[in-house]
């Protein structure tokens, strides 16, 4: 399915009719099919703080020997921002430094 999917996703960035919102979204689309998750957290709806592991098998113990009933797992993935308006890529994380945060 993934193949199908990345296949599809192919042909509409490397048409030169598309709009360029739909690319975007494409490129978006492509890179959640094809990155691994940078880590995963356990999400506790009983307003406890959530917790965070590098490794699913740590995030699928900690829920089967610490979890609620209400708590489940998700995937974290690393978020960057790509600047192309000068002509060149510039690759940036989206979390601000703590000198840029107001």
């Amino acid at each position: 399915m993934n193949k199908r999917l990345l296949n599809y996703i192919d042909k509409i960035l490397y048409d030169s009719s598309s709009e360029p919102l739909q690319q975007m979204i494409c490129i978006i689309a492509k890179l959640s099919l094809i990155s691994a998750p940078a880590g995963w957290a356990v999400k506790r709806p009983c307003g406890e703080k959530d917790r965070l592991f590098t490794s699913q098998k740590e995030a699928v113990s900690f829920l089967n020997n610490k979890g609620f009933r209400d708590d489940y797992i998700v995937p974290l993935y690393a978020t960057v921002k790509v600047d192309m308006s000068a002509g060149e890529l510039k690759h940036m994380l989206l979390t601000p430094l703590p000198s840029e945060e107001e």
